[in-house]
């Protein structure tokens, strides 16, 4: 997220800014100019979408407040786009947080699997639940969609266009913890994330 905002951001922004000024110095052919103009905004909405793109990886609000006000403006944002009722329940971790690593693991995890819920579940509602005990966060992420036929996205054989439920295993692994994920078509899909909070904490 800092690259691309930073070091991609950075770069567009210098690109843009050069164009703008050759074209205000009245250098470039009369001809040439709509297509000036036209580079400049292609640069301009990259940009924007560079911005966009760092801010959903690690937004502020991970840093500032932590998971669970990141969680709740990102259901809310969800929801706004997808048309998707999504809600944030349960025990909430706070401000001190549960370390930056495990946060940004279980944001992009919540994020991958609403996501796929909606592309692909034909939804109305979806929910993300948290849980803490025993130094263990466990968060349910559930929809009321179409459902889908796990054993061929999941485990030895599984489909390689499973990229998304492969990124979540992988998130969830690289902190300590596992993913399950359960579906019946006809009934919905939960992704369970469990992952320790404390050194010694077994899930």
């Amino acid at each position: 997220a800092r690259e691309l905002h930073d070091d991609i951001g950075q770069s567009l922004t210098a690109i843009s800014v050069n164009l703008e000024s050759i074209h205000r110095s009245g250098a470039v052919h009369e001809s040439a100019v709509p297509r000036l103009r036209e580079s400049i905004d292609v640069i301009d909405n990259a940009l924007r979408r560079v911005r966009e793109l760092s801010f959903e990886l690690r937004p502020a609000l991970l840093d500032d407040l932590g998971l669970a006000a990141a969680l709740t403006w990102y259901a809310a944002r969800f929801s706004e786009c997808s048309g998707i009722r999504a809600t944030v329940t349960g025990e909430l971790p706070g401000p001190e947080g549960i370390g930056r690593t495990v946060e940004t693991a279980c944001f992009r995890i919540v994020q991958e699997a609403l996501t796929n819920t909606a592309r692909y579940a034909r939804a109305s509602e979806a929910s993300i639940h948290v849980e803490r005990s025993n130094g263990v966060l466990k968060l349910t992420i559930s929809d009321n969609g179409v459902g889908f036929a796990v054993d061929a996205f999941v485990g030895p054989g599984r489909s390689t266009n499973a990229l998304g439920l492969r990124g979540m295993e992988e998130r969830a692994s690289a902190v300590g913890g596992r993913v399950r994920i359960s579906s019946e078509q006809g009934k919905g899909t939960q992704v369970i994330l469990r992952v320790p909070t404390t050194p010694h904490s077994s899930y």
